[in-house]
C-alpha cells in the first residue's frame, strides 16, 4: 500500500531544519551553504539529539535534514531515530545520488519524505550540480525508494531563466511516483552569490512562476501537491 504524504495541512507545523554537516559529493552551482567534498567536521549527533529534546519541548513538531549531503553524515539514521521517539516527522533533503538498496533500508521506518534535488531537464540539472552524472545516478534510485514506500517528492530551484523546464519536471515527477513538487526560488547566498549572480528570479518571473503553480495544481486534480516557497 502506498503510503501518503500529509504534514502542515492544519496549519499546526512548527518545523526546524538541520544541517549536521556540509560535506557533499557535489559542488553545486547555487548551494547556499557552499558545501562541497572539501568540506570536513560535523555536528556531535548527541549534540544534536539534545537540541531536538528541547525543540519538542517547545512545540516543534517537524524536522528536515540538509547539508551538504546527509546521506553522508554518518549518525542519520541514529539522529532520525531519536526524532522519531520524540514525536517529529521527519524529512531530508538530498541530492538522491547515494539512495542505494542500503542507505534506503536506514531510511525505511523513520523518515516520513525523502526529498529530492531536481533542477529541470537532465542536462540542466547536470549543468547546476557540476557533474555530468548527477542526473542519471539520481533518477536510477527512485525505483528503489519507491519501492520501500517511503514518500518522496522533489525539489526543484527557480531562477530567472528555467521557468520553461517546469512542465517537464511536473511530468518527471508524476512518472517517478512523486507525491510532492516544492518550487524553491534561486537565493543570492552561498556559491550562488559567486557562479549565479542575477540569476534569482525577479518580481515578475516570480508571479509567473506562481501563477503556473497553482495552474498545474488545479490540473493535476490532486496527483501532485505543487509547492512554492514565496511568502503570502
Amino acid at each position: 500500500m502506498k503510503k501518503e504524504y500529509k504534514v502542515g495541512s492544519n496549519g499546526t507545523t512548527r518545523a526546524i531544519q538541520i544541517h549536521p554537516t556540509r560535506l557533499c559529493n557535489l559542488s553545486c552551482l547555487h548551494c547556499y551553504s557552499s558545501s562541497s567534498p572539501k568540506q570536513r567536521g560535523a555536528i556531535d549527533v548527541a549534540l544534536l539529539i539534545r537540541a531536538l529534546a528541547d525543540a519538542a519541548e517547545e512545540g516543534y513538531n517537524y524536522v528536515s535534514i540538509s547539508g551538504g549531503e546527509p546521506l553522508l553524515y554518518p549518525s542519520l539514521e541514529l539522529l532520525l531515530e531519536q526524532a522519531k521517539f520524540k514525536g517529529f516527522a521527519t524529512a531530508i533533503a538530498t541530492n538522491g545520488m547515494f539512495l542505494d538498496k542500503k542507505r534506503v533500508a536506514q531510511l525505511k521506518n523513520v523518515t516520513d519524505l525523502v526529498a529530492v534535488s531536481l533542477d529541470g531537464l537532465p542536462e540542466s540539472h547536470n549543468r547546476m550540480r557540476n557533474s555530468t552524472q548527477a542526473f542519471k545516478k539520481m533518477a536510477a534510485n527512485l525505483k528503489i525508494v519507491q519501492a520501500a514506500e517511503i514518500p518522496f517528492g522533489f525539489i526543484f530551484t527557480l531562477t530567472q531563466y528555467n521557468l520553461n523546464e517546469l512542465d517537464w519536471v511536473v511530468n518527471f515527477a508524476l512518472q517517478e511516483g512523486a507525491q510532492l513538487l516544492q518550487i524553491h526560488p534561486l537565493e543570492n547566498a552561498g556559491f550562488a552569490s559567486a557562479h549565479l549572480m542575477g540569476d534569482s528570479p525577479d518580481r515578475t518571473e516570480s508571479a509567473y512562476a506562481y501563477l503556473l503553480s497553482e495552474t498545474l495544481q488545479q490540473n493535476l486534480e490532486g496527483k501532485l501537491r505543487v509547492q512554492m516557497d514565496f511568502a503570502t
